[in-house]
């Protein structure tokens, strides 16, 4: 596990405002997700989107599920993926897999537990769609559970967990044969729909 002491945050949200965490924590393991929720009572953020930091400096610990703990294993078309992995990186996976589903999320920034939590929709589609079962960290429980697709209760941009204090773990997703031709021109299609629409010019 990384930690590190007064770390500036500019990075670590998507509208790059400037903060800093006194103390940050980046576990790899399931185990040191545990221990950190259950021991410092920590700030939890994903990808850093859709987040605004009000302070320029935060005493509480923050601790982050990105990058450093994130994976993606296959089993026939469903995959098994951890909640730091990013939305691209899981993109990019799946056309290599030929894959489809979610390749309407190739441009869309975060991680896969962020968008689980939000059920992140883009191009008329949810990331609900795709979600066949949930595991996650109860907090206050602590207690590792794993909920399917109708337990979660999705609706517009959230579901059963988002009430609740837990920390993503990991998700399966059911997704569909194709080409691989197909999907990259689905992915480039959708990027310079969103890149049509949207500023690329400035933090967002």
């Amino acid at each position: 596990m990384r930690i590190e002491r007064n770390l500036d945050l500019t990075e670590f949200n998507s509208y790059r405002i400037h903060s800093v965490a006194e103390t940050a924590y980046f576990p790899e393991t399931t185990e040191e997700i545990k221990k950190l929720a259950d021991s410092i009572n920590p700030i939890i953020i994903g990808g850093g989107c859709n987040i605004i930091f009000a302070q320029d400096c935060y005493a509480q610990p923050i601790m982050f599920v990105r990058d450093n703990y994130s994976g993606i294993s296959s089993n026939g078309e469903c995959l098994v993926v951890k909640a730091g992995t990013d939305l691209k990186v899981l993109s990019e996976y799946a056309k290599d897999h030929s894959l489809s589903g979610v390749e309407y999320y190739y441009d869309i920034p975060g991680c896969v537990g962020g968008a689980t939590i939000m059920n992140a929709g883009c191009n008329g589609r949810s990331f609900s769609e795709l979600l066949e079962e949930v595991t996650f960290y109860d907090i206050e429980k602590e207690t590792i559970s794993t909920m399917t697709k109708e337990e979660m209760r999705f609706e517009y941009r959230g579901n059963v967990l988002k009430d609740m204090k837990v920390v993503v773990l990991e998700v399966v997703l059911r997704l569909q044969k194709s080409s691989q031709t197909d999907i990259a021109l689905l992915m480039e299609n959708n990027k310079e729909n969103r890149w049509a629409k949207q500023p690329r010019d400035y933090p967002s």
